[in-house]
């Protein structure tokens, strides 16, 4: 296949050179803010996990189990589309308050599939990370957060530089033909 003339010029080829760097340029700095936003994020989540966690065990400690279960009681029905997920699980493994779907008896971080997503839709389920912690007589708190609000930057991140990246592509084969017609009247000339 023979390309037309004005394709077959340097100065559109160079334009092509520029335009594919300029591109990699943008998909490497789209890579850092990537990297850089899903850190931040997880961070943020993990700290605000921890710092209800901590509060709700100062609860525990200064009321007991019974005031424990209505402070969580409480921030549950005030749940928002931000707002964490919580657990209190009694010694017999019984769900005492909360919706945190706790099938393990591990302590620590873990993450959960399942459950409902923020918006009440049992449809799409939640990713969610949570904190748990072995209160005192058996009995456990989690606190957990919805991985999938980071995943929604990632993915909207990913395809505003995705998007300028082919931008930038048509833009630098558009003003390399562009070029190269110009490049060719004056030969022609």
């Amino acid at each position: 296949m023979h390309l037309p003339r004005p394709f077959q010029t340097t100065s559109f080829r160079l334009a092509l050179i520029y335009a594919v760097l300029f591109a990699g340029s943008v998909l490497v700095l789209g890579a850092f803010i990537f990297f850089t936003a899903r850190s931040a994020l997880d961070q943020q989540l993990t700290t605000r996990i921890e710092t209800e966690s901590e509060a709700l065990q100062a609860e525990f400690r200064s009321g007991g189990i019974d005031h424990l279960i209505m402070v969580v009681r409480d921030r549950a029905r005030s749940r928002t589309t931000t707002a964490l997920s919580y657990a209190v699980v009694g010694p017999n493994k019984e769900l005492l308050v909360g919706e945190l779907p706790l099938t393990s008896q591990r302590t620590g971080w873990i993450d959960i599939d399942g459950g409902e997503n923020a918006t009440g839709e049992s449809g799409n389920a939640e990713r969610l990370r949570a904190f748990v912690v072995e209160l005192k007589d058996g009995v456990r708190l989690a606190v957990g957060g919805d991985l999938g609000q980071i995943e929604e930057v990632e993915e909207a991140i990913l395809g505003a530089f995705g998007s300028a990246a082919g931008i930038v592509l048509l833009l630098g084969i558009v003003g390399g033909f562009a070029l190269s017609i110009g490049f060719l009247r004056r030969v022609d000339s």
